[in-house]
């Protein structure tokens, strides 16, 4: 069978069977435990919302992201560097309670004046084993799962830590993370504006978790707010919101099929961008997605669609750049992913290749990624 018809046949049956955009992401969410193909949980903090013997830790990830877009809008871009963090835990009961502290440091190779040190400060109380409040230090980035259109997971390399507060719950049929991060805060007489961004994602499964078949609907909706008052250079109020809904099939955790909506809305007083609103879709099969092995084929399509926190590859317009756009995206994309263990409970390893084609451009473009995480004591974040 021709590569073109094997693309035809994804597309085809993603449309039957009509979302997870991303593949897994236990390099950034809770490596170890979640290597282990009967670990079920979606959102794992630094250590664990559970109490743990090991109540301290030292952790590494190094980094490579290459991405050879060759695109006007969409620039390819490579990341290179390592992050080392460390920290301590204490417990103060079993149901998940606790007060961390440490620090995570970002060196970004060539690039060594860039870099960051991010403190790492949580208060988590956990009401009981399905409702947790966190302030300080979030789990954020790929914890919240949301998808690549609307928030980008190499934020896990450029802006690791999440500041704010957040609310998670959990019951046998439902998943909700509900967050505000503020990202940054505005100062009077100077030209920084304040940012943030409110969002909530959440999963609603439709029949038992222990079926052969399971089918479920995840949803999500992210603002994005950039303002201030008594600046020195004034700048014009930014309010923008992104949201997605889905419909998502697994077979006893061997073969995925899903299928989402994005829809994008600018509400800010002065519109300063290319597009007031749009929209997008996105298809996939995903084979083997809970093993250490997995491939997903996909089909995206959008129209004038945007999101502060997103993507590039899926925008029509560069993040911060409106002069940059196209009213169009139409690509397929083929995802490898290769996630295994060096050495056991101390050193994983995460590969990627992700070649995508575009329909109407006629153009090949690729991504591809390799990451280790060792560590020292518990998991830190």
């Amino acid at each position: 069978m021709s590569i073109t018809r094997i693309w035809i046949l994804t597309i085809a049956l993603t449309k039957v069977f009509c979302l997870n955009a991303q593949l897994e992401n236990p390099i950034f969410n809770g490596t170890f435990n979640s290597l282990n193909p009967n670990h079920k949980t979606l959102k794992l903090p630094f250590m664990s919302l559970n109490s743990s013997d090991k109540n301290w830790g030292v952790q590494v990830l190094h980094y490579f992201k290459n991405n050879e877009y060759m695109e006007n809008h969409n620039p390819g871009a490579t990341l290179f560097g390592t992050q080392i963090g460390m920290g301590l835990k204490y417990n103060f009961n079993k149901n998940g309670s606790h007060v961390y502290l440490g620090a995570l440091g970002n060196i970004p190779f060539g690039g060594i004046d860039q870099s960051k040190i991010y403190p790492l400060i949580q208060l988590n109380h956990a009401f009981n084993s399905r409702h947790h409040l966190t302030l300080g230090s979030l789990h954020g980035n790929t914890r919240h799962q949301l998808y690549e259109p609307v928030y980008n997971y190499e934020l896990n390399l450029t802006r690791p830590i999440e500041y704010g507060i957040q609310y998670l719950y959990t019951n046998t049929f439902f998943e909700s993370d509900l967050w505000l991060d503020w990202r940054q805060m505005a100062i009077t007489q100077s030209s920084q504006q304040e940012i943030i961004s409110f969002g909530w994602s959440g999963k609603f499964q439709l029949n038992a978790q222990a079926s052969k078949h399971k089918w479920s609907i995840p949803m999500s909706n992210l603002i994005y707010h950039q303002g201030g008052e008594s600046l020195t250079i004034g700048k014009p109020v930014q309010n923008k919101w992104n949201g997605s809904a889905g419909l998502r099939y697994e077979y006893q955790n061997k073969l995925q099929f899903e299928s989402v909506v994005f829809g994008s809305q600018d509400f800010s007083p002065r519109l300063l961008t290319s597009f007031k609103d749009g929209h997008a879709w996105y298809n996939q099969i995903k084979l083997n997605p809970q093993g250490k092995h997995q491939l997903a084929l996909s089909h995206y399509y959008a129209e004038e669609f945007f999101a502060p926190l997103g993507t590039n590859l899926f925008l029509s317009e560069q993040i911060g750049n409106p002069y940059k756009f196209t009213n169009y995206r139409n690509f397929l994309m083929a995802r490898y992913q290769w996630m295994g263990v060096l050495i056991p409970n101390t050193c994983i390893f995460d590969f990627r290749f992700e070649p995508i084609w575009h329909i109407e451009k006629k153009q090949f473009a690729f991504s591809a990624g390799f990451y280790v995480k060792y560590r020292i004591g518990a998991e830190i974040y």
